[in-house]
């Protein structure tokens, strides 16, 4: 079916590879998870996924993240104050734990460049 809508659009690209690497993370962690030990072990794992994922969407550095966030807990952190410990609030406290973003393509990088005009057609 692909190769079809390929044939029809040739501006698709002719493979997936793109989004089978943007899947595999979810493929893999999926057999992972059933190694979580117990229901309460999965539920503990689901909550580390949860917060990295969280860190890594918010563009937060998810080492210096847990280090601080642990270290606050240990110190008995105020329960009042525990959504100012989510990566989103976090994050705006340390900007200096942001990761760099990562350059992303103009639409215009792909553009295709005009084609030179032949003999034929340049009269």
């Amino acid at each position: 079916m692909t190769l079809t809508r390929f044939h029809d659009d040739g501006r698709l690209p002719i493979d997936n590879g793109a989004s089978e690497r943007a899947i595999r993370a979810v493929a893999v962690g999926r057999k992972n998870y059933l190694f979580a030990g117990s229901d309460a072990g999965g539920k503990r794992a689901a909550i580390a996924y949860s917060m990295l994922g969280s860190c890594a969407l918010v563009g937060v550095n998810p080492w210096a993240y847990l280090k601080d966030v642990f270290e606050k807990l240990a110190r008995s952190w105020p329960k009042g104050k525990i959504f100012d410990l989510l990566p989103a609030d976090w994050a705006e406290d340390h900007p200096e734990h942001l990761l760099p973003k990562k350059d992303l393509p103009s639409p215009t990088d792909d553009a295709e460049e005009e084609p030179e005009p032949t003999p034929a057609e340049a009269d």
